[in-house]
C-alpha cells in the first residue's frame, strides 16, 4: 500500500467499503424481499422517526455548544461545536441514501439538510469572525502601552528640564488615553456601541491634545515623539473602529441569521418525525413477526461492514496519518532552526513523497539563506573596520603634515639646510601616503559603481615601473628598492593610469609591511609566451598560508598586519584591475620572511573598442559581485 498514492489508497478504501454496502445492500434486498410493501414501508417510517428524534437530540446539543462558545469563544469550543454539526451532517447524508426510493420522506430531508449546512455555513462565519475580532483585539491592545511609554518620556523629559505646562499637558493627554483604553475594554466585554463611541471621542480627544503641544516642543527627539504618539493613537482608533464593525457584524448574525436557521432545522426535523409518525399509523403492524428475522440479519451485516470499514479506513488512515505526522515534526525541527534533521519519504512515487522531495528544496535554500546572512554579517563586518581603518588613516598623515608644517613655522630661522630636507621629506612622505590613499579608495569605488575609464595605449611599461620605484626611493629612504626590468619591452599596450596603481600598490605594501633597512626587488621579464610579468618582493612579515586565499577580498587584512596601517582595499583593487587587463595575480609568501607578488599581463591583442566595453563591464561586475573563497 505504500507504494500507491494518497488518493489511490482513499479510492481504495472507498470502493472497499462500496463494496461492503452494496453486499449489504444485496443480502438485505434477499432477506427483506419476502417482506410486505406494507412492513417495509412500517419500518421504514418507524427509522425516519427515530432519526428525527436522534438528530433533534444532538441538533440540540450543537445549540448548546454554539451558546458555550458564545460566552467563551475558544478554539476547542468551536471544534465541539463543528464536530456536532459534522456528524448531524454525515447522519442526513447516510439517511437521504437509505430514503432513495421514499420521495415524500426524502424532500423533507432534503429540506433539513439544506438548513443544516446554512447553520453550519453561518457558525463558521461567526468562529471567523470572532478569530478575526481577536486578532484585532490584540493588535489593539498592543498600541496601548507604546502610546503610554512614549509620553511617560516626554513627561520624563518636562520634569528633568523643569517644564511643569508641558508636564501638565502630558499628563492630561496619559489620562485621556487611559480613560479611552478602559472605554474600549469595557466595549469588549459588553459590545455595547455607546461605550465604544466613548471610546473613540475620548482617544481622539487625547490625540487633539498631543497636537496642541507638539509645535511647541523644541527638542528634535520629542517632536518626534510626539508625532509617533499622534500616529499611534490614530492606528489605536482606526484598528478600534474596525474591531467594532467585525463585532457588531458578528452578533448580528450569530444573534440574528444564526438562531432563525436552529429555529428552522428544529422545525423541519419535527415535520419530518411528525410526518413519519402519520404515515406509520396509517401502515399499522402488519408482518411484525416476519420482521424480527429480517431485522437482525440486516443488523448483523450491517454491524459486519461497519467494523469492516472502519478497520480498512484505520488502516489508511493511519498510514496517512503517521507519514504526515512525521513530516509536520521535520518541518517544526527546520522551522526552528534544526537544518541537520534528515528528510525521509523523498523516494516515494506518491504525493507524500513529493511533499517530502520539496521540503527537501525548502531546508536547502533555508541553509543558502542561512549563509548568505553569515556572509552579509561578516561583509558589514569589515566595512565597519574599513571606516574606521580609513579614518584613521586619513588622520595619521594629516597630522605628521601639519605637525611638520608648524614646526617650520615656528623654527624657520632655527633649522639647518638638513633639517629642513628630513622634515619636507616627512611632509613627502605623508602627502604621498594620503595621495595613494585616496587614490585607492577613488578608484574602488568608481570600480565599484563600474565607471573605471578603461583608456589602452602604447606606453614604455618599464619607465612606468622605474617612475613608480623612484618616488618611493626618495621618500622612503630607509629602504634599499633594487629594479631588474631589463627585458621588458620599449613598449606595452595597456592603460597606463591603471597599470600605476598596480604597481605603487603592490610597492607601497612592500614598503609598508617590511622592516626599515630590508630590500624590495622589483623585477619586470617577458614570458616565452609574450606576457609581462611583473612581480615585487620583500622581506617583510609574511601572510600565514590559511590567509593567502582571503587575501584580495575586499577589505580583508592578514593577521600579520597587526598594528599596521592599511585599509584593505589595495589588494582587492589591484585584483581587479589587472583582471580588467585580461591578466592574473600570484601570491607566495612565508611568514617572517617575506611575501611575493606577480602579475602576469598576457600580450596585447588587437581588440575594438567595443571588445574593450566588454571587457571593462565584467570586471566591473565581478568587483560589484565578488567570490568569496
Amino acid at each position: 500500500m505504500g507504494s500507491l498514492s494518497i488518493s489511490r489508497q482513499i479510492q481504495l478504501a472507498v470502493g472497499c467499503a462500496l463494496v461492503l454496502l452494496a453486499a449489504l445492500a444485496g443480502l438485505s434486498y434477499l432477506a427483506t424481499s419476502e417482506l410486505s410493501s406494507t412492513f417495509t414501508g412500517y419500518r421504514g417510517t418507524a427509522q425516519q422517526t427515530l432519526l428525527a428524534n436522534e438528530l433533534l437530540e444532538e441538533f440540540f446539543d450543537a445549540e448548546i455548544a454554539a451558546l458555550s462558545y458564545r460566552l467563551n469563544p475558544t478554539r476547542d469550543e468551536a471544534k465541539t461545536v463543528r464536530g456536532l454539526l459534522d456528524k448531524i451532517s454525515q447522519k442526513l447524508s447516510d439517511a437521504e441514501r437509505s430514503l432513495a426510493g421514499d420521495e415524500q420522506a426524502l424532500n423533507l430531508l432534503r429540506q433539513v439538510s439544506a438548513s443544516a449546512r446554512d447553520y453550519q455555513d453561518t457558525f463558521a462565519r461567526v468562529t471567523g469572525l470572532t478569530a478575526r475580532s481577536d486578532r484585532i483585539g490584540h493588535s489593539v491592545k498592543a498600541i496601548g502601552p507604546r502610546i503610554r511609554a512614549k509620553l511617560t518620556t516626554i513627561m520624563n523629559f518636562a520634569r528633568d528640564n523643569g517644564d511643569a505646562m508641558l508636564g501638565h499637558e502630558v499628563g492630561i493627554a496619559q489620562q485621556e488615553v487611559m480613560r479611552g483604553r478602559f472605554y474600549n475594554e469595557r466595549f469588549l466585554l459588553t459590545n455595547d456601541p455607546q461605550t465604544f463611541d466613548t471610546a473613540v471621542t475620548i482617544m481622539d480627544g487625547a490625540r487633539q491634545h498631543v497636537r496642541s503641544f507638539q509645535p511647541y516642543l523644541q527638542d528634535p527627539e520629542m517632536q518626534k515623539l510626539a508625532i509617533q504618539v499622534i500616529d499611534h493613537i490614530s492606528a489605536y482608533i482606526n484598528a478600534a473602529g474596525e474591531l467594532s464593525t467585525v463585532i457588531v457584524v458578528r452578533n448580528d448574525i450569530r444573534d440574528g441569521r444564526l438562531e432563525d436557521l436552529g429555529l428552522q432545522v428544529r422545525d423541519r426535523l419535527r415535520n419530518v418525525h411528525n410526518g413519519a409518525v402519520d404515515r406509520q399509523r396509517e401502515m399499522g403492524a402488519t408482518g411484525f413477526e416476519r420482521s424480527r428475522t429480517t431485522l437482525f440479519l440486516v443488523v448483523s451485516l450491517s454491524l459486519a461492514a461497519l467494523c469492516s470499514g472502519a478497520a480498512l479506513g484505520g488502516l489508511v488512515s493511519r498510514h496517512i496519518s503517521g507519514n504526515v505526522r512525521k513530516m509536520a515534526e521535520t518541518m517544526s525541527e527546520i522551522a526552528g532552526g534544526n537544518l541537520e534533521v534528515p528528510i525521509t519519504g523523498a523516494e516515494r512515487k506518491h504525493e507524500l513523497g513529493m511533499m517530502a522531495r520539496a521540503l527537501q528544496v525548502f531546508k536547502e535554500n533555508a541553509g543558502e539563506v542561512r549563509r548568505a546572512l553569515e556572509r552579509e554579517r561578516e561583509v558589514n563586518g569589515m566595512q565597519r573596520q574599513f571606516v574606521s581603518m580609513v579614518s584613521h588613516e586619513f588622520r595619521t598623515p594629516l597630522a605628521i603634515i601639519d605637525g611638520n608644517a608648524q614646526r617650520l613655522l615656528r623654527r624657520s630661522d632655527q633649522l639647518t639646510v638638513q633639517r629642513v630636507s628630513k622634515v619636507v621629506g616627512s611632509i613627502r612622505t605623508s602627502v604621498l601616503r594620503l595621495t595613494d590613499l585616496m587614490e585607492s579608495v577613488l578608484c574602488a569605488a568608481r570600480l565599484e559603481e563600474g565607471r573605471i575609464k578603461f583608456e589602452p595605449s602604447a606606453f614604455d611599461l618599464g619607465d612606468m615601473i622605474a617612475e613608480v620605484c623612484r618616488n618611493y626611493a626618495d621618500i622612503n629612504t630607509s629602504h634599499k628598492i633594487e629594479i631588474d626590468i631589463d627585458t621588458l619591452p620599449d613598449s606595452w599596450h595597456g592603460d597606463v593610469k591603471l597599470l600605476r596603481q598596480v604597481v605603487s600598490n603592490l610597492v607601497s605594501n612592500a614598503v609598508k609591511y617590511s622592516p626599515d633597512s630590508t630590500r624590495i626587488l622589483v623585477r619586470g621579464e617577458l614570458a616565452p609566451d609574450g606576457a609581462a610579468v611583473i612581480s615585487v618582493e620583500d622581506e617583510g612579515v609574511g601572510i600565514p598560508p590559511d590567509e593567502l586565499e582571503k587575501l584580495f577580498e575586499r577589505f580583508f587584512r592578514a593577521s600579520t598586519s597587526t598594528g599596521i596601517s592599511g585599509s584593505g582595499i589595495g589588494l582587492h583593487l589591484v585584483k581587479h584591475l589587472v583582471e580588467l587587463h585580461e591578466g592574473k595575480m600570484d601570491v607566495r609568501s612565508v611568514v617572517g620572511q617575506g611575501t611575493t607578488f606577480e602579475v602576469h599581463l598576457p600580450a596585447p591583442k588587437a581588440t575594438s573598442l567595443e571588445d574593450l566595453e566588454i571587457d571593462y563591464f565584467e570586471a566591473a561586475n565581478d568587483a560589484r559581485n565578488p567570490q568569496v573563497a
